[in-house]
């Protein structure tokens, strides 16, 4: 299982995305992701696509405080799935700009990959 996570440097935090391999989620796995106004979807072998990421992008507006003036800043992998004209012409409409880190880089310059995510892996690794 996949966890798309997004997060503010003011501190808001988008619901999570769990993006779980197959065509099917069982209901072990339903319960496990009870936060409020997470999503849950499937993808064949596991990883994000351009069609994930759209819905992602729409969730991820509609998650955005409304304190929060737009267009807002969206930084994020450059990989080739979250990047397309009509990805490009989503953001333009949602008032989203986006800022594309270069591909699969994250874990070495993506402050969420840096300061939360790291931690996480290394003590789940022991």
């Amino acid at each position: 299982m996949k966890i798309i996570a997004c997060a503010a440097a003011n501190g808001f935090v988008i619901p999570p995305l769990y993006l779980v391999p197959g065509q099917r989620i069982n209901h072990e796995v339903m319960n496990a992701c009870k936060i409020l106004e997470s999503r849950i979807t499937t993808a064949n072998k596991g990883f994000m696509n351009s069609a994930i990421f759209m819905k992602w992008l729409e969730h991820f507006k509609r998650n955005i405080p409304g304190s929060v003036q737009c267009p807002i800043l969206l930084v994020y992998d450059g990989c080739g799935s979250h990047y397309n004209q009509d990805i490009m012409e989503k953001a333009i409409e949602l008032k989203v700009l986006l800022v594309l880190l270069p591909a699969n880089s994250t874990h070495l310059i993506q402050p969420l990959d840096i300061a939360v995510f790291k931690l996480f892996k290394t003590v789940l690794k022991h």
